[in-house]
């Protein structure tokens, strides 16, 4: 039996390349899609993590200076009172030893005098380097 002209032989499904060539086609461009989406989100989310980096980063700085202040102001509230400590015993020891000078002012002649006032000149000084000691 011949074929007749009109009637059409069937086709394997194999054969009809174009729906699978448009099938395919349609899945790479869906896929470029997705892959863009993909990158673009990633991008935006280093972004948004490098922000929130540097808000913390200026944070902890802030935070970090702020502490520092604080502790510098209680350490200098420290030495200056034992500062004045400092000061209010030596000025007690320099009036023990004006008032010893004075009660010996009957006492001693001008030697013992000289002495015990470069004593005082001596602790007044010591003093006085103490206090420029604590102050730096």
């Amino acid at each position: 039996m011949e074929p007749v002209p009109n009637e059409s032989r069937p086709i394997p499904a194999y054969d009809h390349t174009e729906p699978r060539l448009t099938k395919l086609e349609k899945a790479v461009t869906d896929l470029q899609c997705d892959n863009a989406l993909l990158r673009q989100r990633m991008d935006s989310g280093f972004e948004a993590a490098q922000i929130q980096l540097a808000l913390t980063e200026e944070k902890l700085r802030r935070e970090f200076h702020e502490g520092l202040h604080a502790l510098e102001q209680r350490m200098n509230a420290k030495i200056e009172a034992e500062c004045q400590h400092l000061e209010s015993k030596f000025s007690s020891e320099i009036q023990i030893l004006v008032a010893r000078m004075d009660r010996q002012d009957a006492k001693l002649d001008q030697l013992a005098k000289w002495m015990i006032g470069a004593q005082v000149t001596t602790m007044a000084f010591v003093a006085g380097i103490a206090i420029q000691l604590f102050l730096r």
